[in-house]
């Protein structure tokens, strides 16, 4: 499942590519043959996707793996560091390569040499991620049931896992069942009818809120979009934290659901956000004037023109107007030369402008590093389905086929409205 976000990320955490662990900027290099040498050639080979870094990481994890912990722990933790820093990049780059039982045993040769408890945490979420990529989901439910709950997550983090492992695997019964489970451990009616009724106002709860927003998502796959809306807007007044529509309205537009999306859209707080959005609405609708207006407005205001470097949809409203002059394209690639570790999104949108202008070189080029991303993020194993209908919108109808293999085929063939 994907959700689209506002704003490209400009830095992702992470080591800066080519930079060893925990090596400040401006320090001699290390030494040739040291771990550090040999895990900053590894890195380099790697960010240019060369699978000749594999070797040097088996090679630098194998040793470390079987060294005694205080020997890891030695200086600083030198060679601690150095060997979860192996492990989490070579289980990415196997994910990458769709190898998935080699991405599993790097991560648990991380959990075992892993000294704090919200990293272990973070390896299990890691197994269960590669699981799902792989279409492994009963393995994937197998370990998240039978993994010890952590002392420092809610009660409910097992039951939430479950539950979006379910829906991800389009197992909408099961699901429900969990939110059975899930509500009857809350202490709520375990009754049928009150999946379906609106949760009990009260004060706020991040429980009940989180239980109204998994109702939201099931409604959602079963195509009940009143309730999906309904279920959204409760878990907002249950929850102290800012109700977010975009995810909903977006998914709605994405289902044909205009209508149902607008009034959603004006609660929408980005004002370059709010135009596109109802732009595309309005276009699937078509009434293709009024889109035009919105999305010229969304690039047109001087002020919001400040912080358009960074907004998907400003960039988009271009790519929708036509991006003639290229304004929208050039935003992405100042974008890709500016950020160390770009997004499987900033990618994507820059194949789209690239493919807009009938380049099909660069497009595929950005298309493939897209997939590599997505892949190292351990998020899927090709782009979501949702990312067809911008290719559809904008790319000739003759070179829309070879950019389909990228993406969720089988998600696009059912959803398609």
């Amino acid at each position: 499942m994907m959700a689209s976000p506002a704003q490209i990320p400009t830095q992702i955490p992470g080591q800066i590519p080519g930079q060893p662990p925990n090596q400040p900027p401006n320090q001699p290099p290390p030494v040739k043959g040291s771990w550090e040498d040999l895990l900053g050639q590894a890195i380099q080979l790697d960010q240019n996707r060369n699978v000749e870094a594999i070797p040097i990481y088996e090679k630098l994890i194998s040793r470390i793996h079987k060294l005694p912990e205080a020997k890891r722990m030695a200086h600083g933790k030198r060679l601690q560091r150095i060997g979860e820093e192996v492990a989490v990049r070579a289980y990415q780059m196997y994910a990458s390569l769709e190898q998935y039982e080699k991405s599993l045993e790097m991560l648990d040769i991380l959990g075992d040499i892993l000294d704090e408890e919200d990293l272990v945490v973070g390896a299990l979420q890691g197994k269960i991620n590669v699981m799902i990529m792989a279409n492994r989901y009963d393995d994937a439910l197998a370990l998240n049931n039978s993994a010890p709950q952590p002392p420092n997550v809610g009660r409910f983090h097992q039951l939430i896992r479950e539950f979006y492992i379910y829906i991800e695997a389009e197992r909408l019964d099961q699901a429900r069942d969990v939110l059975k489970r899930y509500q009857a451990k809350l202490g709520s009616s375990g009754a049928e009818a009150a999946l379906l009724s609106a949760v009990s106002e009260g004060e706020p709860n991040q429980e009940r809120a989180t239980l109204a927003r998994m109702k939201s998502v099931l409604s959602i796959e079963e195509e009940r979009w009143d309730e999906a809306i309904a279920f959204h807007v409760e878990a907002g007044k249950l929850s102290d934290e800012e109700n977010d529509y975009h995810n909903l309205y977006s998914t709605l537009i994405h289902r044909g659901q205009m209508e149902r999306s607008l009034p959603l859209i004006e609660n929408e707080s980005s004002s370059i956000r709010q135009r596109f959005w109802r732009g595309l609405a309005y276009s699937y609708m078509g009434k293709k004037e009024e889109a035009a207006i919105s999305w010229q407005s969304a690039i047109g205001d001087e002020e919001i023109q400040e912080e358009s470097g960074v907004h998907l949809e400003w960039v988009l409203s271009h790519y929708y107007l036509g991006d003639k002059e290229r304004i929208g394209l050039e935003a992405f690639l100042r974008m890709l030369r500016e950020v160390e570790n770009p997004s499987w999104q900033l990618f994507f949108f820059t194949a789209l402008g690239w493919a807009m202008h009938k380049n099909s070189r660069n497009a595929l080029h950005n298309m493939d590093f897209a997939v590599d991303r997505i892949r190292r993020d351990i998020q899927s194993s090709t782009l979501p389905w949702t990312m067809w209908r911008y290719i559809e919108d904008l790319v000739p109808q003759e070179d829309q086929a070879q950019y389909l293999p990228y993406l969720d085929e089988a998600k696009i063939a059912s959803r398609r409205i």
